[in-house]
């Protein structure tokens, strides 16, 4: 049965993949890589004009020789990692660390150590999504900062031949748009046809990913905001490379990008940061007003206004919404987990949401604090880890492994609204034969509710309205700030700075567990969680939340 039930999820999981990407995965699994021409290296291209500051980087180098990475010291020894996870052990590799808290001389002594210890194919370095974002990092440091010493040009130059002779097509995604961006940038900074040849490819690349990846509502199609301001950020740079090296690139990049900021701009909480949808945490990725700021050095925006927070708004191709009404701001996706044949970055939360009150987060998926294959990262992808319905204990979308899904949940939109009152519902199949339908309203009088219908495929399965064999549960994790009191079925949610926020729901009952809140990678600090169980016989469960008071006083019933 086990040997079964594996396969299945095999053939789930794989039956997505593209043509393409089975033919580059054999080529990738059994095709040694081919050493890079030892040929002198193409002559630097000289810049028509100052390369504009980049987003700083948060990534610190200190002597000796240590990398802060995701807030610990990592001291440089000989690049293999050891004692790091996968995902550290990468940005070891990335030299994010363009930025005036690094110094010149230090700088150029950690890329001579990497050059010596790293030679050509030897180390995880090489691997073309670590390798794209370093030759980015380098071009960036000697346009802006010092020349890069002659033996790290070599390096760099081989670099760019191993990337060119083999990007990331059997994995897509934001890994080849990366190998994209980093091929454009080499091309833009060594002369000669073989530069040429390299920025020719990475544009192609680029122009025929950028259409694939940014829907029409300016969402990237991986559907996490964190990875939304990464691809937004290469973007950018490689508009500001163009522009230093007097590249034409197409208008069509300039229209993506101010789409991208678009949706950043509206999916935010009021606070301003983004919230925890798919692979998304803080610390990776730009926060909107850095991006913003960049876009505007680089004259990109030309006046253009970009939503405001709490404007209630429906992101029909990336499937998120926004609505928003008294002191209420709600996130919802209403989404399938995506790409199809690369959803690698989702998470089983179709229908979840996040909430903010005021401008103080109040309902936060879990985020993620880690991405090695282990039970926390299932965990952190299942459905129970987020705002989310449950039943019987089960993934709404089969998420395995550290990257993998294999059935998944597919979502609807049944009505939209942002006025008189703001209005979203939708429907997911994930627990078919079982249809569960969410219903989000938000009104200045009444708060927010939010109603859970379940409804059986064959009517006849559930004679009398009763859900016989069902454990149905709906999760509401709070935000750490928030404590909560329970006072017979009602709870009262108190924020530090007196914000009182009661829930109550029409059926069933609530009972307080902890559960855990991921703001980083490496980070977890624990938060209670309410749990409401629905009683057997019922097939729709109405909770609503209220605010009794904000801060700046009482009853705003």
């Amino acid at each position: 049965m086990a040997i079964t039930s594996s396969l299945a999820r095999y053939i789930q999981t794989l039956r997505h993949l593209r043509a393409g990407q089975w033919t580059y995965q054999f080529r990738h699994r059994l095709l040694p890589r081919s050493r890079p021409s030892t040929a002198p290296r193409p002559e630097l291209r000289p810049p028509d004009q100052l390369l504009l500051e980049p987003v700083r980087k948060r990534a610190v180098l200190s002597a000796p020789l240590s990398i802060t990475i995701f807030d610990q010291s990592v001291p440089v020894k000989d690049w293999s990692g050891t004692g790091l996870s996968d995902l550290q052990c990468y940005n070891l590799h990335y030299f994010d660390l363009c930025s005036a808290r690094s110094s010149a001389p230090l700088f150029e002594e950690l890329v001579l150590h990497w050059v010596e210890h790293n030679p050509p194919l030897s180390s995880v370095g090489w691997a073309a999504f670590p390798l794209s974002l370093r030759a980015v990092n380098w071009i960036k440091w000697h346009l802006r900062r010092e020349p890069l010493p002659e033996r790290a040009l070599q390096s760099l130059c081989l670099q760019a031949r191993v990337l060119s002779a083999r990007p990331e097509y059997h994995l897509l995604g934001n890994h080849l748009l990366a190998n994209g961006v980093a091929l454009f940038h080499l091309g833009c900074f060594f002369a000669g046809d073989e530069g040429e040849r390299w920025r020719q490819q990475g544009q192609q690349i680029i122009d025929h990913q950028v259409e694939e990846q940014i829907l029409n509502d300016g969402g990237h199609f991986e559907r996490s905001p964190m990875y939304q301001g990464l691809v937004l950020e290469q973007l950018l740079d490689c508009f500001n490379m163009a522009r230093c090296f007097g590249v034409e690139v197409p208008s069509r990049w300039r229209s993506l990008m101010l789409s991208m900021l678009s949706w950043s701009s509206s999916l935010r909480h009021p606070d301003g940061g983004f919230p925890f949808f798919n692979d998304s945490t803080l610390g990776v990725s730009p926060e909107h007003n850095e991006l913003v700021s960049y876009a505007d050095r680089l004259g990109l925006r030309g006046g253009v206004e970009l939503p405001p927070i709490r404007r209630s708004r429906l992101l029909a191709e990336s499937g998120f919404a926004i609505l928003h009404a008294g002191p209420f701001t709600v996130l919802g996706d209403v989404g399938s987990p995506g790409p199809s044949y690369q959803p690698g970055h989702s998470h089983a939360e179709t229908l979840s949401f996040e909430a903010s009150v005021g401008d103080k987060r109040f309902l936060c998926n879990s985020g993620v604090s880690t991405y090695a294959r282990s039970s926390e990262r299932l965990r952190q992808r299942g459905s129970a880890a987020h705002n989310c319905l449950v039943i019987n204990d089960a993934d709404s979308s089969d998420v395995w492994s550290s990257f993998r899904v294999g059935n998944r949940a597919q979502s609807r939109v049944l009505d939209y609204s942002s006025r008189p009152e703001a209005r979203l519902k939708a429907c997911h199949d994930g627990y078919a034969p079982i249809r569960h339908t969410r219903a989000f309203t938000l009104t200045k009088e009444q708060g927010l509710t939010v109603d859970d219908v379940l409804v059986h495929a064959n009517q006849r399965a559930w004679p009398r309205g009763s859900t016989p064999g069902l454990r149905v549960a709906a999760y509401f994790h709070l935000h750490p700030a928030w404590t909560v009191s329970q006072e017979q079925e009602v709870l009262h949610c108190l924020h530090p700075d007196g914000t009182l926020v009661e829930v109550s729901a029409d059926r069933g009952g609530f009972r307080v567990i902890e559960s855990s809140y991921h703001e980083g990678f490496g980070k977890s600090v624990r938060r209670p969680c309410l749990v409401l169980d629905w009683p057997t016989a019922s097939l729709r469960v109405s909770v609503r939340f209220r605010c009794l008071a904000d801060e700046t006083g009482p009853s705003l019933r």
